[in-house]
C-alpha cells in the first residue's frame, strides 16, 4: 500500500475489516474510523480524506463523524448522478455518488455457498453494461464512479475488459480524476452543489447545463490526466497487493 501511495495514488478509508456499521453505537463507529485512519497514516504518512463505508451503508452518525475527523468527501449514496455538498461546514463535505451497477462485485464476486453462490458474468457482458451506462450519462453529465476490487477485476480477461473500456472513451469529453474532489470549493462553484447536486447553468457553460466540476488536484499537485496510464513493466498488476476496493471516477461533460 505504501508503494501504491508513493506512485501518486490516493489511499482512502474503507473500514478496517470491512465491518458493517449497522447496529453499532456512535462510539463503536468512531473507534473503527479513527483506528483505521491511524493505520493508513502510519503506512502512507498522510491522513485519509476520502471515505467509503463497507457496502456503502452509513448511519445517522457517519456524516458528523467524518466532519469531526477532517474528511473532505464521502462516496456512499446512490441518490443522484452529480457530486454535491453533504454539509457546508469548514471545510465542506462532498458526496461523490455511486451505484451498484458500476461495482464489479455484483458481477464477479462468487462463493460456493450463499449469498455469493451465484452466476459469474462474462467480461463482455460487464463491458457492455458499463459502456451503456457511460453513454447514458453522456446525455446528462455526472460522476461515473467505477468501484473495482483487485481480487475480482484482476483476472487477465477482466483487466483486458477494463482497458477496452478506457480505450473506448479516450477521445470523449470527460476527465479521469482521482477521487479526491475540490472539497474546499465555495458554495455555488460549478459541478459541486448542495442537495441533489445537478450543476446549474452558468455563464461559463454556454449552452451546456451539465458541465463537470473543476478537476481536483492530485497528491503530487499535478493536474489529473485524461486517461489512466498504461501499466509499466515494473508495476504490479491489478491482481496483486492489498485486497482493497479501487475507485475510478469519470466526470462526464454533458453531450
Amino acid at each position: 500500500m505504501a508503494e501504491i501511495h508513493r506512485r501518486g495514488h490516493e489511499v482512502g478509508h474503507h473500514g478496517s475489516l470491512h465491518e458493517p456499521l449497522e447496529g453499532r453505537s456512535r462510539d463503536e463507529e468512531e473507534e473503527i474510523l479513527v483506528k483505521t485512519a491511524d493505520i493508513l497514516q502510519r503506512i502512507t504518512g498522510e491522513r485519509p480524506v476520502g471515505y467509503r463505508a463497507p457496502l456503502y451503508e452509513i448511519t445517522d452518525e457517519t456524516t458528523g463523524l467524518l466532519r469531526q475527523h477532517g474528511f473532505l468527501y464521502a462516496s456512499n449514496l446512490q441518490d443522484t448522478l452529480w457530486p454535491y455538498l453533504l454539509h457546508l461546514g469548514a471545510p465542506p463535505l462532498v458526496e461523490l455518488p455511486t451505484t451498484w451497477i458500476l461495482d464489479d462485485g455484483p458481477f464477479f464476486a462468487y462463493g460456493i455457498r450463499p449469498p455469493l453462490y451465484r452466476q459469474i458474468y462474462p467480461p463482455a457482458a460487464v463491458l457492455s453494461t458499463w459502456q451503456d451506462e457511460f453513454r447514458g450519462m453522456q446525455a446528462v453529465g455526472g460522476a461515473y464512479t467505477l468501484i473495482l476490487h483487485p481480487q475480482y477485476i484482476g483476472r487477465p480477461s477482466r483487466v483486458l475488459m477494463l482497458q477496452a473500456l478506457l480505450d473506448l472513451h479516450q477521445d470523449l469529453p470527460r476527465r479521469l480524476d482521482h477521487t479526491r474532489p475540490r472539497a474546499g470549493a465555495p458554495r455555488g462553484e460549478r459541478g459541486v452543489r448542495r442537495g441533489h447536486g445537478r450543476p446549474a447553468r452558468s455563464r461559463d457553460d454556454g449552452d451546456r447545463d451539465g458541465a463537470a466540476a473543476p478537476a481536483p488536484p492530485t497528491r503530487s499537485g499535478a493536474p489529473p490526466g485524461l486517461t489512466a496510464p498504461r501499466r509499466r513493466r515494473d508495476q504490479p498488476s491489478l491482481g496483486t497487493g492489498p485486497r482493497r476496493a479501487q475507485a475510478i471516477t469519470l466526470v462526464i461533460n454533458r453531450a
